[in-house]
């Protein structure tokens, strides 16, 4: 008899989540959310040629893309938000992240021990220079 499988036979939490279009309309079913999308893992994470979009009248969300992993690598992406409708467009989170060359409307907030946050455009700091350096040092 064989023993009973264990957590080490698990097969791996790795997530590649890449070419898709995400988007939640909350102008007229007026969801609320803290997310649009949310993916954690305790594996690695690839975000990457997303198209990922929030439109609302008013705030109904804190942020639009929520990813959490062991290891993260967000790199290509598109964060849509229309005005007022969320506080941040992307918070990445990983003790080894790699955020770099997205487009956001907002700010993406990028939070690990070992990161690369590079060659981000938020098009939020045409309006307001430098908002999301300072955003990233608090």
């Amino acid at each position: 008899m064989a023993p009973p499988p264990t957590f080490s036979a698990a097969s791996s939490g790795t997530v590649l989540f890449t070419g898709n279009i995400c988007q939640l309309e909350a102008r007229v079913g007026r969801q609320r959310s803290i997310t649009s999308v949310t993916i954690i893992s305790t594996d690695n994470l690839i975000f990457s040629n997303n198209q990922v979009s929030f439109e609302s009248a008013t705030f109904d969300a804190f942020v639009d893309a929520l990813l959490a992993a062991g290891t993260l690598t967000a790199t290509s992406n598109r964060f849509q938000e229309s005005a007022a409708s969320v506080l941040l467009s992307g918070i990445t989170i990983a003790p080894f992240n790699i955020t770099t060359q997205n487009i956001s409307t907002f700010c993406l907030l990028v939070k690990g021990a070992k990161k690369i946050d590079a060659r981000n455009l938020a098009i939020i700091d045409s309006f307001f220079p430098d908002l999301c350096a300072r955003l990233q040092k608090q």
